[in-house]
């Protein structure tokens, strides 16, 4: 235990780590007054992204309406007036956008959509998919139940949603890649400095000296971990108090299900410390093995942009655990299948922590 707390001393006593903390904080303190200056860019973004939709539709009832001119169609007549229809409907979800009618906002959004789809039936072109906004009116209806707006889940400042986004944003691979080198000094810096010398005067096993070097990075770990749940849980706190159900709002996932956001954050932080505990074990095997801070470095940057590379390309290898450094990837596509997740990366942490042991009799320290 005295070793555990000198080990943890040291962590916290080096310049980086409460810099890195520190910038950690500045940076999701940032990012909540970024949102709260830009809420009134919200129904702006809106009203543009729905706007595109209405003057495709309208440039289609504009010709369809001159070819009818020209030579009587039935069909088309038919589809000219589903297409003014929903000229109308968008028009008016715009309206309610502007004037911040919440629910109006999305009864006539999923209108939108049901007259969209009957439009793109007779052969009108609509830019999203059936379904894509099949998915959307389930999400809307969800909202509708649980009498929540819909969020922007890049500005938000709604509690959850927020949360959210700061998990996505940090908790990823560079997130983890940056924790990484600023701890993997307080592995290698003692072999360079030959400061190691000085565990021969501890009367401790060789394993034991490892266990406790992973254990002190493991709780610097947490502990940062810690601090972006509980940051980015207080800071909306400063606007108003949360409803009850804002953990309740519904999140899309790439599957089309719903998920309740509250769900889907507590299956990020586990996830987040399963994964941390396999790279805090990867870094303490490396730093043994090379004994060099520049190629430990180099080794981890290189291993963890192969696993980004994988994983971005949609390709998830359920046995391969830098597949979980995609946190928010792995949960939109799978978020009912992580078990076998947390066992390759509990049972991986623990392979490199007795490799580094092996290693580490048999070289010496």
């Amino acid at each position: 235990m005295k070793l555990l707390r000198f080990e943890f001393k040291k962590s916290f006593r080096t310049k980086w780590l409460p810099y890195f903390f520190l910038l950690t904080a500045i940076f999701i303190v940032a990012i909540f007054f970024r949102n709260i200056a830009q809420q009134d860019l919200i129904p702006l973004k809106k009203v543009e992204y729905f706007l595109d939709f209405s003057m495709d539709v309208a440039r289609q009832n504009h010709s369809d309406q001159m070819s009818l001119e020209e030579e009587p169609n039935p069909q088309l007549q038919e589809k000219l007036a589903i297409g003014q229809t929903l000229h109308q409907k968008l028009g008016e979800l715009m309206k309610s956008i502007e004037e911040g009618e919440k629910e109006s906002e999305l009864r006539v959004e999923n209108e939108v959509y049901t007259q969209a789809m009957t439009y793109q039936e007779l052969e009108g072109q609509f830019a999203l998919s059936q379904t894509e906004m099949q998915d959307m009116i389930q999400l809307n209806e969800q909202l509708l139940a649980l009498n929540l707006t819909k969020e922007d889940e890049d500005l938000s400042v709604q509690q959850a949603v927020f949360m959210k986004k700061i998990s996505t944003l940090l908790l990823s691979p560079i997130g983890f890649i940056i924790y990484l080198l600023v701890m993997g000094s307080m592995v290698t810096r003692e072999f360079e400095e030959r400061n190691i010398q000085l565990v021969y005067t501890f009367p401790i096993p060789k394993w034991r000296y490892v266990l406790t070097k992973f254990s002190s990075l493991m709780a610097a770990g947490l502990a940062w971990l810690a601090l972006i749940i509980i940051l980015s849980y207080v800071l909306p706190l400063m606007l108003e108090q949360p409803e009850v159900t804002v953990f309740q709002y519904p999140l899309l996932l790439n599957t089309g299900q719903l998920i309740e956001i509250g769900t889907y954050l507590m299956k990020v932080y586990l996830l987040a410390a399963s994964f941390l505990l396999f790279a805090i074990a990867l870094l303490v095997s490396l730093g043994f093995i090379f004994r060099s801070t520049i190629i430990t470095y180099l080794v981890i940057f290189i291993l963890f942009i192969i696993g980004w590379m994988i994983s971005s390309s949609g390709v998830l290898h359920v046995a391969n655990p830098f597949s979980y450094q995609e946190i928010h990837s792995v949960l939109m596509a799978y978020p009912f299948q992580l078990l076998p997740g947390y066992i390759v990366l509990i049972v991986s942490a623990t392979a490199l922590l007795l490799l580094t042991v092996m290693v580490t009799r048999k070289r010496g320290i």
